[in-house]
């Protein structure tokens, strides 16, 4: 399953899902998070493509990589 959210010059907490990046590119979209097969990717928008990133821009503080697959894993788990 692939789930694509990202935020674009609107409001905040606006989210817009889209699933093909050409849109997305087109857009302008500055930041794209894939997770896909147990692993958070971070996608920056640089001279109009996106290159893979460790960090995101909005939350550079915050370890994203490790704690979406932990929290998504730990979601999964509760009520079984």
């Amino acid at each position: 399953m692939l789930l694509k959210l990202k935020q674009l010059s609107v409001p905040p907490g606006s989210k817009l899902l889209l699933t093909d990046v050409k849109w997305e590119e087109a857009l302008g979209v500055p930041e794209l998070w894939r997770f896909e097969k147990g692993e958070l990717k971070i996608y920056l928008l640089e001279d109009g493509k996106y290159v893979e990133s460790d960090k995101s821009k909005n939350c550079p503080n915050l370890p994203l990589k490790e704690a979406i697959p932990e929290y998504l894993e730990r979601g999964s788990t509760m009520g079984k």
